[in-house]
C-alpha cells in the first residue's frame, strides 16, 4: 500500500470516527425534540451524549480544562501507571529480599506451620503481582524445601 492510501485510509478512519461521535451526542437529542419533550429532559441527554463521548475519546485528549484550574486527565492516568509499575518493581525485590534473609536465617523446628504460612503468602503475592523473576523463583523453592 502506498503512502498516499495509508493517509487516505488514516483520514477516512479519523474522519468516521468524529462522524460518529457526532452522531452519538446529536442523535439522541434529535429524537428528543422530534417527541416534544422538555428542553431539561433535552439538556440532560445532551450532557449525557457529551459524557459518553468524552468518556469514549478520553485517550485522545493530552488535557482536560475544567475552570481556571486545569486537570490533566491522560497525564494523571500515565502517571499513576508508572506509579504503579514502579510499586511492583519494589515488591518484586522486597519479597526477594524477604526470601533471601528467611533462608539466610533458616527454619526452627517449632515454627514450621507458621513458616508454611508464610510461604503461602509469598506465593500468592507472587501470583497477584505475576513476578516472574528467575530468582524470587528459585528463592521461593529454596524457602518451600527448607520448611520440608
Amino acid at each position: 500500500m502506498s503512502v498516499t492510501k495509508k493517509k487516505w485510509k488514516v483520514f477516512f478512519i479519523d474522519f468516521g470516527i468524529k462522524i460518529l461521535f457526532l452522531i452519538i451526542i446529536f442523535a439522541p437529542i434529535s429524537i428528543l425534540i422530534l417527541f416534544n419533550y422538555n428542553w431539561q429532559i433535552v439538556t440532560i441527554g445532551l450532557v449525557a451524549s457529551a459524557l459518553f463521548s468524552f468518556i469514549c475519546g478520553i485517550n485522545k485528549f493530552q488535557t482536560f480544562k475544567i475552570g481556571k484550574d486545569g486537570v490533566e486527565v491522560k497525564k494523571a492516568v500515565e502517571e499513576a501507571k508508572d506509579v504503579l509499575g514502579e510499586i511492583n518493581r519494589v515488591v518484586k525485590d522486597y519479597v526477594l529480599l524477604s526470601l533471601l534473609n528467611a533462608n539466610k536465617i533458616g527454619i526452627k523446628p517449632d515454627e514450621i506451620i507458621e513458616s508454611v504460612d508464610e510461604a503461602d503468602k509469598y506465593s500468592i503475592i507472587i501470583q497477584e503481582r505475576n513476578i516472574t523473576d528467575p530468582e524470587v523463583s528459585k528463592q521461593i523453592k529454596k524457602f518451600k524445601s527448607n520448611i520440608l
